[in-house]
């Protein structure tokens, strides 16, 4: 669903058994509210906080609204032998819910069967607020183009992608496609400007590779999980996320994703590449980038080590690499000590015997 409607999402995802469980939905009853989840459901997954008026109360919610939302969600609990979720009506609380001045004072009508009708009903008061559109809006921005908004990116950017969510009824589909055909997406200030989570720094690299991997499912079975093994030492570990939240990288300001970015993380992204390039081990099965399919693939002439370079910048970099970088990693990286004249001789000695060490 993630091209979808939002709105269904979050009502799929606020009565999903494993939610219900994780927030404590499936404690959360007539007698004894539990707001854990109503609380996430309001800060994290619809309208956010806003700045805080007061303790516990926020521009775009109060704590009254939280205790509110707690009251229409009892009941709902998970069914342990079918791992689904159901609606237990004698652990509903079926009074009216009355909201704060926040969403207009509205009252959600109790009842006191089918928790699907006051749960709608709390949805579509939620999905009314023209700020739950900006909130997804900003956090489209965030994930997909850059994680500082500006005023005049609020302007320009934000409320009319958000308008465009509201107009298809929270549909995320339409808002990414204006997104990504607009100007604004492919503007040279803001491209390049974004540091790839772990799994898509890894992920990446191994799809764009030649690295002659296994692909039995035994032998895939094992780097794949290597991977996700040098993933978790970058601080992101697939289905471990540190909490309801999720990553900080993703909602921390004022550093955002700059914070995959550590000095523990860095040597270790550093060590990741280098497996690559130099060639590494699982399980007794050897992978690493096949370099003269790869280069094949990238430079049209690879005797030319001014070429070579460039060619291989442009695959891999966003933006061209300057000439005295250019000069810098031929003379001292791959010809240190050797005139550049003689790279055509070493490269096509090379290629009719890959195997050389020398």
């Amino acid at each position: 669903n993630a091209l979808g409607n939002i709105s269904s999402l979050v009502t799929a995802v606020t009565k999903d058994p494993a939610m219900l469980r994780y927030l404590n939905g499936n404690t959360n009853t007539n007698t004894k509210p539990n707001e854990n989840y109503a609380r996430e459901l309001l800060e994290l997954f619809t309208i956010g906080k806003g700045p805080e008026i007061a303790p516990g109360n926020y521009t775009h919610y109060s704590e009254t609204d939280v205790q509110a939302a707690a009251r229409v969600l009892t009941g709902w609990t998970e069914d342990e032998f079918t791992a689904s979720s159901k609606f237990n009506a004698n652990r509903h609380d079926s009074k009216d819910k009355q909201f704060s001045s926040c969403f207009n004072n509205a009252i959600i009508k109790g009842r006191s069967t089918i928790g699907d009708n006051e749960l709608n009903d709390l949805m579509t008061m939620i999905f009314g607020m023209n700020e739950t559109a900006l909130f997804f809006c900003r956090k489209l921005y965030r994930y997909f183009v850059h994680y500082e908004i500006d005023e005049a990116t609020e302007l320009s950017i934000i409320q009319p992608l958000a308008k465009i969510l509201r107009d298809n009824n929270y549909t995320v589909e339409p808002v990414l496609k204006v997104l990504f055909s607009s100007a604004h997406f492919y503007d040279s200030s803001i491209i390049g400007g974004m540091i790839k989570n772990p799994l898509d720094f890894i992920i990446g690299l191994v799809q764009h590779f030649p690295l002659g991997m296994p692909w039995d499912s035994l032998g895939a079975y094992n780097f794949y999980d290597r991977f996700r093994s040098i993933a978790a030492g970058l601080q992101m570990e697939l289905m471990e996320h540190p909490n309801v939240a999720g990553w900080a990288a993703y909602y921390q300001a004022p550093n955002f994703y700059e914070l995959w970015i550590t000095s523990a993380t860095l040597p270790n992204r550093n060590g990741f590449t280098d497996q690559l390039v130099n060639g590494f081990t699982v399980s007794g099965a050897k992978a690493g980038i096949d370099v003269l399919t790869y280069v094949k693939s990238v430079s049209a002439n690879p005797a030319d080590p001014y070429q070579l370079i460039r060619d291989i910048a442009a695959d891999l970099f966003v933006f061209p690499l300057t000439e005295k970088q250019v000069t810098s990693l031929v003379t001292d990286t791959l010809l240190p000590g050797v005139p550049d004249y003689e790279w055509g001789v070493i490269w096509n000695d090379y290629v009719k015997n890959p195997t050389t060490t020398q």
